[in-house]
């Protein structure tokens, strides 16, 4: 009698232990399959507060999170999309563009800027620099010319050399956009001063009360991203496209000779999600390949820019969408990748995590420059062992993964 109940007892054992067993081969064969599976853009919303949860609670042995805010409930549809440059000037006369182009000048400095010190080079039809000419003079070259607008052409001029203060450099098509009104006297501020603090927005939206002290008083950070924000989409010195949307992407407190300044970074969206963009030099096999949207404003008084850098990206224009995609890698699937990249010698701080769309190059006969986007899930983090950020980049619908690297400030 007690060798059959040592019988059953065994065979209870046995059996709870292949119910376990077949459990956790069945929880493993679902996380394997996971990169396999996907979803629409809803459902995807929907899961993203708890599978960001359940990798806090330990669910990747090489993710660790805490605070990790995953903002996508206002993307509506989702779009592969090409860029091209905008050639606009192309088609208008070559006094339409100088108009364009002096009337950009006035709109940013007023009467500020000294033109007596600004040369204008014209190219040939190679793209060849001609030679400069002094900018106040060219009215009354172009204007009893009636030549092509196809012309290209820069005018740069540095009021600083004649004991004057501001920089200009603008080209026909308003790409090579680089004003400064001389208060912040480095041309290029975001990297001729110390940062005392920077606040990444991408990681964290939430509104930023710490006040910084510009030169005429007191301003919080958030009330300077809305003026900075609004500048951008409502009050540029030139028609702004449509398409696009600005954002700040990052703030820096910079100390310029004592005095705080701040320095921003902006980026624009597309249906809601934002262009890539990284706040410094990065490094990684793949990283030149990519186009990052790092454009740049600072500002040392209230209520005014004293500097604009690297906006010419907003004359592009969206040449080309795909079919619109309904289905999508989730944001547990893109932790899935990277968790499956890094492998068992690593562990990884995630803080950060956003949709957004990534650039490549196409490289064509054209003389205009395009760009391929891809929309990605950017997972940004930090290696426990490293002194370095580490950018993961999962396709959402491949499911591929690349990674780059940049410094900590």
């Amino acid at each position: 009698m007690k060798k059959k109940k040592f019988a059953i007892f065994l065979v209870l054992i046995l059996s709870v232990g292949i119910t376990i067993g077949m459990a956790l081969i069945l929880m493993q064969s679902k996380e394997n399959n996971e990169l396999d599976i996907l979803y629409d853009l809803e459902t995807v919303k929907k899961n993203c507060e708890s599978d960001i949860a359940k990798a806090a609670y330990g669910k990747y042995n090489n993710l660790k999170m805490s605070n990790v805010i995953v903002e996508i409930d206002s993307i509506d549809e989702l779009y592969q999309i090409d860029v091209e440059g905008n050639d606009d000037y192309r088609n208008k006369s070559m006094v339409e563009n100088f108009e364009l182009v002096k009337s950009t000048i006035n709109k940013f400095f007023g009467d500020e800027f000294d033109l007596s010190v600004v040369d204008i080079t014209f190219f040939d039809i190679n793209e060849q620099p001609l030679e400069p000419m002094p900018f106040v003079k060219v009215d009354e070259i172009i204007l009893n010319k009636k030549e092509s607008g196809s012309k290209f052409f820069l005018a740069f001029g540095d009021a600083r050399k004649n004991d004057g203060k501001g920089f200009l450099q603008i080209d026909s098509n308003l790409v090579s956009v680089w004003f400064s009104r001389g208060n912040i006297q480095a041309t290029h501020p975001m990297y001729s001063y110390d940062v005392k603090q920077v606040y990444n927005l991408t990681i964290d939206k939430s509104e930023i009360t710490d006040v910084v002290h510009l030169s005429d008083g007191e301003i919080t950070i958030k009330d300077a991203v809305d003026f900075v924000e609004n500048y951008l989409n409502n009050d540029l010195p030139y028609e702004k496209n449509e398409e696009f949307v600005y954002e700040v992407a990052e703030v820096r407190v910079l100390d310029v000779d004592g005095q705080d300044a701040l320095g921003f970074c902006v980026r624009k969206q597309y249906k809601n999600i934002p262009f890539d963009y990284v706040d410094a030099v990065t490094s990684g096999e793949f990283n030149s390949i990519y186009w990052d949207d790092r454009g740049q404003l600072c500002m040392i008084k209230k209520g005014e820019i004293d500097n604009i850098c690297g906006l010419g990206g907003d004359r592009y224009n969206v040449i080309k969408s795909t079919d619109k995609i309904e289905k999508i890698i989730s944001v547990d699937g893109a932790l899935q990748a990277m968790s499956k990249e890094i492998g068992d010698n690593s562990v990884y701080d995630v803080y950060g995590i956003e949709l957004i769309y990534q650039f490549t190059e196409d490289s064509d006969d054209s003389t205009l420059a395009k760009y391929s986007g891809r929309i990605k899930w950017k997972i940004t983090s930090r290696n426990q062992n490293d002194d370095k950020d580490t950018l993961f980049y999962v396709d959402v619908e491949s499911g591929k993964v690349e990674n780059r690297f940049k410094p900590i400030y």
